[in-house]
C-alpha cells in the first residue's frame, strides 16, 4: 500500500484531539475514520496506524492480537509535525514540494514542514 499523507496527519490530527491523560483512543478493526469529509477504511487506516508507530509518532500504542489498536497518546515528535502541518495552508505547501522533490516518505515530509515554517517565519519578519 502506498503512504497516504492525508490519512497519517488526519490520524494524528484526530489522536492529539481525543486522547487525554485519563484515556487514550481505541481503532477497532472494521471501522473507519472520518476527518473532514475524507473517509479511511480499516485497511488504510490499520495500515497508516502501523506506519505512524513505527516511525515514533506514538507514545504507548499497543496493537492485539484481533488487531484493535490502543493509542494511549502522541509522541513529541508528532507534536512537532502536527503544529508544522496544522496550518491548511502550510499542509498544501508541503505535499506540492514533496511531490515535486519525489519523496513522500514521513521523513521528507516532516522536513519539508520544518522549511516551510521557517520560510514563513523568515517572511513575516522580514528576514532574507
Amino acid at each position: 500500500m502506498k503512504l497516504n499523507p492525508d490519512c497519517v496527519r488526519d490520524i494524528l490530527l484526530y489522536c492529539e484531539e481525543n486522547c487525554t491523560m485519563a484515556q487514550g483512543v481505541d481503532f477497532i478493526p472494521g471501522n473507519s475514520l472520518t476527518v473532514d469529509e475524507r473517509t479511511y477504511d480499516w485497511d488504510e487506516l490499520s495500515y497508516h496506524l502501523r506506519q505512524c508507530d513505527l516511525s515514533g509518532y506514538f507514545y504507548k500504542a499497543t496493537r492485539d492480537m484481533y488487531g484493535e489498536y490502543f493509542i494511549l497518546d502522541i509522541s513529541p515528535s508528532a507534536h512537532e509535525f502536527l503544529a508544522n502541518v496544522r496550518q491548511q495552508g502550510n499542509w498544501i505547501k508541503v505535499k506540492s514540494i514533496a511531490e515535486k522533490v519525489g519523496s513522500i516518505s514521513l521523513s521528507a515530509l516532516s522536513s519539508i514542514a520544518v522549511q516551510v515554517v521557517s520560510a514563513a517565519i523568515k517572511s513575516t519578519i522580514g528576514l532574507p
